[in-house]
């Protein structure tokens, strides 16, 4: 039998300094045109999404992944082996340290906001530090999200014959 494995911690600390600002037109027509629904007489603004990002704009995004395996060859015949093997992976997510992290739920979305806007979807890190705007939920984790998706397993079989 043989045994293995390894764990990895990752560590970014960046500023996103100069993002900037931008409207999301969802075509050239659109763009051109630039309404809002007040200014092109509808209840439809050609403006798809805005994004503003001024502010706190440094991160210390951290993640650990590990993973481990076991393996083992069985001899069928003098000329056939076969290798068996199982291998766990954890793909960590990003947090950041700082609390800045946040994600959105389209599920928890308000569909039927008032002309103010909603917050309903969104979703900051459980160490987020500040108290939560109406709408805002605060996850379990400092992801920001369901933590969903991280896990892997695997087999492997392989059958090695000679002549």
């Amino acid at each position: 039998m043989r045994f293995g494995g390894s764990i990895t911690r990752y560590q970014d600390n960046v500023n996103l300094v100069g993002l900037g600002s931008f409207l999301h037109f969802l075509s050239w027509p659109d763009f051109l045109l630039g309404l809002n629904a007040s200014g092109n007489s509808t209840a439809y603004s050609n403006v798809f999404a805005s994004f503003d990002a001024f502010g706190l704009t440094d991160r210390e995004y951290r993640a650990w992944e590990g993973s481990g395996f076991a393996e083992d060859d069985y001899r069928i015949s003098r000329s056939v082996t076969l290798n068996l093997g199982l291998r766990y992976e954890r793909f960590g997510q990003f947090v950041d340290r700082l609390g800045r992290n946040s994600s959105f739920d389209f599920s928890k979305a308000d569909k039927n906001p008032l002309p103010d806007g909603s917050l309903d979807g969104y979703i900051v890190a459980s160490n987020f530090s500040s108290d939560l705007p109406p709408g805002v939920r605060r996850a379990s984790n400092t992801f920001a999200n369901y933590g969903e998706g991280q896990s892997s397993l695997a087999r492997e079989s392989v059958l090695h014959g000679r002549s």
